[in-house]
């Protein structure tokens, strides 16, 4: 006797439920989907378009793959992605204010790229850190994106680029940022007011970072700051970098010498070491005072641009 679907020529497989990630495209205004891409040899996906028209995409291994689409008449159209999602390694979506809907990253079990800029697609709390295997993350100008405390850190394979700028809705926690010991850029920003940033960096996370070539975390001058970076007079700094910490709660407590400790822990990090840059500065930052003046002009006299909020009157 057959079993449900075996008399229709159906396999188990196909009885099962399709996983599929299904976006919006607006070509209220025609404009092109470009999209790129990384799949194994062997792999493949289907995207329906929505007008008739079907790709199917097969992998190339690490070589990148271009998916392209025009559409020819106005109108709203659901975009349908099948296959082996979970086999792609890379996905970069740039300057599509037109493509809405989940991106279900979740399914994508494989990825070690995720590059997201100036989209309104949505990733949920909670699903970037099953991404366990991504070694870059740039997300850029993403309002509809939330990443809650505790996601960072379960991203332990980011080896190259960790990007968050002007994410919707943007918490990390004290202790995530210095388990990334493996990272090499490190930029946090936010200048548009539909971001909500929530950083904290605790003492010595930064010197955890031992692979750094790039420090940048910045919040827009006036904007309000949750959570803040605390540097003790111990912390260990990366050499031959700029740093940029602006307006991102610095030493704003009173009492609070963080300002002090990262210029003197920067010019430690630095010996002979000239033409580079350290900024701290921003309403949102704390003052140093006298304690890091032999720093500031051990690192004048090196030709470093140090950008600092002066010592009160």
């Amino acid at each position: 006797m057959f079993g449900l679907g075996m008399g229709l020529g159906l396999s188990r497989r196909q009885i099962i439920s399709e996983k599929s990630i299904i976006l919006t495209s607006d070509q209220t205004t025609l404009k092109q989907h470009s999209w790129l891409l990384q799949l194994p040899f062997g792999k493949k996906i289907k995207i329906d378009w929505g007008d008739g028209n079907v790709d199917i995409v097969e992998g190339e291994g690490t070589s990148d793959i271009t998916v392209a689409h025009d559409y020819t008449v106005q109108g709203i159209y659901k975009i349908k992605i099948t296959g082996d999602l979970s086999s792609i390694t890379k996905l970069r979506i740039m300057y599509e204010n037109n493509l809405f809907g989940h991106l279900e990253v979740r399914l994508l079990t494989s990825l070690k790229i995720l590059i997201l800029s100036n989209v309104l697609i949505t990733i949920n709390a909670c699903e970037i850190s099953q991404l366990i295997l991504l070694e870059w993350l740039t997300l850029i100008n993403v309002p509809n994106v939330t990443i809650n405390g505790g996601e960072i850190r379960s991203l332990i394979s980011l080896n190259t680029y960790l990007y968050l700028i002007n994410i919707g809705d943007l918490t990390i926690n004290g202790n995530e940022i210095g388990s990334l010991i493996f990272l090499q850029h490190l930029k946090i920003s936010s200048t548009e007011s539909y971001s909500t940033h929530n950083v904290t960096i605790g003492e010595n996370e930064i010197s955890n970072l031992t692979q750094l070539t790039e420090l940048y975390i910045s919040n827009a001058e006036g904007q309000e700051v949750n959570g803040r970076i605390t540097i003790d007079q111990y912390e260990t700094f990366p050499s031959n970098i700029d740093i940029t910490l602006q307006n991102c709660g610095l030493g704003k407590i009173e009492g609070d010498k963080s300002v002090d400790y990262t210029l003197i822990r920067v010019n430690a990090a630095n010996p002979g070491i000239w033409y580079y840059s350290v900024t701290i500065n921003g309403t949102n930052n704390g003052y140093r005072t006298s304690l890091s003046d032999n720093a500031v002009r051990d690192l004048e006299d090196r030709g470093w641009t140090v950008t600092v909020n002066e010592p009160s009157e």
